[in-house]
């Protein structure tokens, strides 16, 4: 697996623009985002998302995936029933893993950014995300912080 998730964890990506702080979806396109120009560019805005093929053993390591796809194959961004992470490979048991900010537990109540080894039927649930967009052009002050609100 990548130093990215090792960077991050306990951590949160932050945006000014409001009810971006925090979110999965925020989280994973400043983490899979293009340098351009000298600024991270978040990766493609959620619009204009298609579910690409099921999360596999060809999955590279690095890529966005989400669930919660609609009947169209269109990510619905809404509050309860999607979720979006960055595959970061398998564990040492084979089982793949993802960094994923914005799911709260008991060890971590605000939803910091952490890694998770998935069960079988999570990671039957997720897909790689795909985008004829190259970078969210609009998009490029996301960060990361200490903070939730930070």
């Amino acid at each position: 697996m990548n130093d990215v998730s090792k960077q991050v964890t306990g951590q949160f990506v932050s945006n000014p623009i409001p009810g971006f702080t925090g979110q999965c979806a925020t989280g994973a396109q400043y983490l899979t985002g293009t340098m351009v120009n000298g600024k991270i560019h978040d990766s493609p805005s959620t619009p204009t998302w298609t579910k690409g093929a099921a999360l596999s053993d060809i999955t590279k390591p690095g890529t966005m995936v989400a669930w919660g796809w609609d009947k169209n194959g269109k990510y619905p961004n809404t509050s309860e029933g999607n979720h979006t992470a960055i595959y970061m490979g398998k564990d040492k048991n084979g089982n793949p893993v993802v960094a994923e900010q914005n799911v709260q537990s008991e060890n971590n109540p605000e939803g910091a950014y952490q890694t998770r080894t998935l069960t079988p039927d999570d990671a039957a649930r997720f897909h790689e995300v795909n985008s004829r967009q190259k970078h969210d052009k609009g998009k490029t002050d996301s960060k990361v912080t200490k903070k939730k609100n930070g």
